[in-house]
This record gives structure tokens, C-alpha cells and sequence, in this order.
């Protein structure tokens, strides 16, 4: 009976710890960093597809992305969730061709596309 009552403080203690960032907890101005894609390319940072990386000069890489520090620079609030704009810190681009994209921050922060 202890083991059980022990076993279920434990639970309800373990679920009530904050895990990550909350969507909410996001301003305008905090830095994030980009993590692995949660698939084979990114689902919730919406970068725009290869051909139209290539055509603005870039160069499509997954690793000049992956560990980059980015600064949250607007906040848009819409229906369906937040979505939020992001740029580089060291004022460089994204896949040397976008200064900023937009991300579906709570998705992101959830699937752990970004921390």
C-alpha cells in the first residue's frame, strides 16, 4: 500500500514540473536556438522550399541552420496559435538567403525543433 501511495505522489509531482518553455513565457527580444528537425526537414519553422533557397543564392545545408542562436523579433497572435518571427543574432541569413522566417512556436517548442 505504501509503494502505491509513494508511486502516485511521485506521478503527480513529476507532471506538475514545468518540462520546457511555455509558448507564453516568449517576448519580444529572447534568443532561442535551433535544434535537429523533428523529421527529415523542419516542420514547425517554416522555411521555404529548396528550389526557392537555391534560386535567391543560397545554399541548402541543414547544418549551417542546426545550433544557430536566434532572436525572437516579432510576435503574431493568431486563431489557430503563435506564430513568431525570428532572425539570426549575428545579423548573418538563413541558408545564406533569408533574414528572417516564421515559426509555430508552440509546435516547435513541443516537438523540440527549437530551445
Amino acid at each position: 500500500m505504501k509503494k502505491t501511495i509513494i508511486t502516485a505522489v511521485i506521478a503527480l509531482t513529476s507532471m506538475a514540473l514545468p518540462a520546457q518553455v511555455n509558448a507564453s513565457e516568449i517576448k519580444k527580444g529572447d534568443t532561442l536556438e535551433i535544434s535537429n528537425p523533428s523529421g527529415s526537414s523542419y516542420q514547425h519553422i517554416h522555411f521555404p522550399k529548396d528550389n526557392l533557397i537555391i534560386k535567391r543564392g543560397g545554399i541548402n545545408n541543414d547544418a549551417s541552420v542546426i545550433g544557430k542562436k536566434v532572436v525572437v523579433t516579432e510576435i503574431i497572435t493568431e486563431e489557430t496559435g503563435t506564430k513568431v518571427r525570428i532572425s539570426p543574432t549575428d545579423n548573418s541569413r538563413f541558408y545564406n538567403a533569408l533574414r528572417s522566417v516564421t515559426v509555430d512556436i508552440e509546435a516547435a517548442l513541443k516537438e523540440g525543433e527549437i530551445k
